[in-house]
Order: structure tokens, then sequence, then C-alpha cells
């Protein structure tokens, strides 16, 4: 039995954990500096309305980008996607280990023989300050029934010693290919069996 295993963070990658974790919780840290600045200048802050505007856009900045980037990293950065074929059934499990708490966050199983498409996703990602950990699913798999999956997230981070120079389209590419021939091989066996 294949199993095809995706996660952005390797296990042993301490760099990309720490950086996607000071990420996370840099809203707290930017809130923590303002309360600092204020409390070394009340008087500033008591007066003028010039610095209580600055500060209030720049909490309304934090706190959006907190609220926009959160689920993107606990659900994208933090999650590991495995699939594999068992008794022509495809089954497909979606986890994050966040914090030491491991969830599942998606399962389904779906007979191969439901399938009828199964799609690369084409759609392009733009990168911006609120989309740098943003997921793209790299797979879309079709059934009979209509009902389309997006699955197996091709974001990927690395750390300063590491080796894999492959790109986002590259990975997307590659894991749409293993996922492929995964499904592929065993609807083959099935063609004369109707």
């Amino acid at each position: 039995m294949k199993e095809i295993k995706v996660r952005p963070l390797e296990e042993n990658n301490k760099d990309g954990k720490m950086i996607t974790y000071i990420f996370f919780f840099q809203p707290f840290l930017c809130i923590a500096m303002a309360i600092f600045m204020i409390s070394l200048n009340r008087e500033i802050f008591k007066n003028n309305f010039i610095p209580q505007i600055g500060i209030g856009i720049f909490l309304l900045m934090v706190i959006t980008t907190f609220f926009t980037t959160m689920p993107h990293i606990v659900n994208g950065a933090f999650a590991e996607e495995v699939c594999y074929v068992k008794n022509k059934i495809f089954y497909y499990t979606k986890t994050r280990d966040f914090l030491g708490i491991k969830k599942t966050i998606k399962s389904f199983e779906i007979p191969v023989r439901e399938i009828t498409n199964i799609k690369e996703n084409e759609k392009k990602l733009k990168i911006g300050m609120f989309s740098l950990f943003k997921p793209r699913n790299s797979v879309v798999i079709e059934t009979r029934d209509g009902i389309k999956y997006a699955i197996m997230n091709d974001l990927r981070l690395g750390s300063k010693n590491d080796q894999n120079t492959e790109t986002r389209e590259e990975r997307a590419k590659r894991i749409f290919k293993e996922v492929k021939d995964l499904i592929m091989e065993v609807k083959n066996e099935n063609t004369f069996n109707i």
C-alpha cells in the first residue's frame, strides 16, 4: 500500500516552526509594544489626537492581520495530509499538530470507482502581506455525484540548511502526479470488472 504524505513543515524543521510561531504570535507582541509605548509617553497620548489615531490604526492593522493569517497558519502550516488507497477505497486525512495538540481537520473515503476526474488546481496564488501562509490545494477530485474535493496543500516552508530547491508550482505538479498515479493504478486494475 503506497501512502502519500504532505506537510509544509518537516518534523525536524525548527527554523520554519519558529518563524511560523513568531508570525502567529506577532499581533500579541505588537499589542504589548503599543501598550509599552503608551505607558512611557502618557503625556503625548493624553493631549494629542494624532498619536491616538496612529495607535488606533496600528492596532486595527494588527487585529486584521491576526484574523486573516491565523487560520492559514494553524490549518495550513501545521497540517499534515495523508492519502492512500486500500481495498479499492481512496482514504484521505488532514490533521494538524499545533502547540502539541493533534486534531483531525478533514477526513473522507471514496470508492475509487466513484472518482470520475482528477484535476490539477489551476488557481494561481497571489502572494501578499496577508497570504504568506495561505494554503492552496494542488489536487481536485470529482465524483459521480458532482462533489469536488480539494486536497493536498502545496505550501512548504524550508529551513536555512534545506537542500530542496523545489518551487511551490513544481511541488504542486509533483503532488498532483503522485495522487493521480495512485488512483489511476487502482482504476486501471478494475478496467475489465465493470
